[in-house]
């Protein structure tokens, strides 16, 4: 399935991120899954199948979010990418209708911009229009043009929109980075860079991304207990986007893993609302 595997060295060293802690509640998490799924809802289309990409573990929160929502994805129509052998013989072992390919994001959007690459037509004999309904790109770092693992998160975004790849009525765009390895200026700086960089890539390509909403968190599950951001758009074709702003997520999370959320990019990023504490 897969033509563009990489050097063992390469493939150990990009599938770190795609692991995740054992299966400990994650009840933040599973608030954020419910939060995008209820937005992918939002904007189905009336008719139908929807196609997803997620990036996703054996845990499979996203997964199980979208099938619990009513937004017109199924685990036929889930493209989940993950270079990790063990993850990815335990996510098509927990899931065998998922398309689970032996990939990075990176690679995946590489072989998707290939006419003839066997992921491509993988998908297109799945029933893959070409077009994407729901996107979770659930990074484990920033967007700094600074390090190499940031440049090629930015680049799968603006891949996302110069391959034409999302829906043009409606589509959910989700995005999560953290704040490892990084300062800000001001509270909310990263998250800013990130809806700019979104914006920009989607006006340059003839499209419109619409903040919907943005939350965040504290992650204790590596060192340094990083904050971890979640920006939700809904994209469409033209010189607007369709408006859909989901209630925002709710947890019952333990103090230390507080959520919390913008309903829209505030004038002064610091004006987030917490949610709990």
């Amino acid at each position: 399935m897969c033509g563009m595997m990489a050097s063992d060295s390469e493939r150990r060293r990009v599938a770190r991120p795609y692991r995740r802690e054992g299966d400990d509640p994650q009840p933040v998490k599973e608030a954020v899954n419910a939060w995008i799924a209820a937005a992918a809802a939002g904007v189905r289309p009336d008719e139908g199948p929807i196609w997803a990409l997620v990036l996703e573990s054996r845990n499979l929160l996203t997964v199980k979010a979208l099938r619990a929502a009513d937004c017109g994805v199924t685990d036929a129509t889930t493209v989940v990418p993950n270079p990790d052998p063990e993850e990815l013989a335990a996510i098509a072992a927990a899931a065998p209708e998922l398309v689970a390919l032996p990939l990075s994001s990176h690679g995946l959007f590489a072989a998707l911009a290939s006419p003839s690459s066997p992921e491509r037509e993988l998908l297109l004999q799945r029933g893959w229009s070409g077009r994407l309904g729901v996107v979770w790109l659930d990074f484990c770092g920033t967007f700094g043009a600074s390090a190499r693992a940031g440049r090629q998160r930015q680049h799968d975004l603006e891949q996302l929109f110069s391959q034409k790849l999302l829906l043009p009525a409606a589509a959910v765009l989700a995005v999560t980075f953290t704040t490892r390895g990084a300062s800000e200026l001001y509270r909310g700086e990263l998250l800013e860079s990130l809806v700019l960089l979104a914006e920009g890539y989607a006006l340059r390509y003839g499209q419109r991304a619409r903040l919907s909403g943005a939350t965040s968190y504290c992650s204790h599950s590596r060192g340094g207990n990083p904050t971890v951001f979640t920006a939700l758009f809904v994209v469409g074709d033209g010189s607007s986007a369709p408006s859909f702003s989901p209630p925002p997520p709710t947890t019952m999370a333990e103090p230390e893993c507080a959520l919390e959320c913008a309903s829209t990019l505030p004038e002064e990023p610091c004006a987030l609302v917490a949610l709990t504490s």
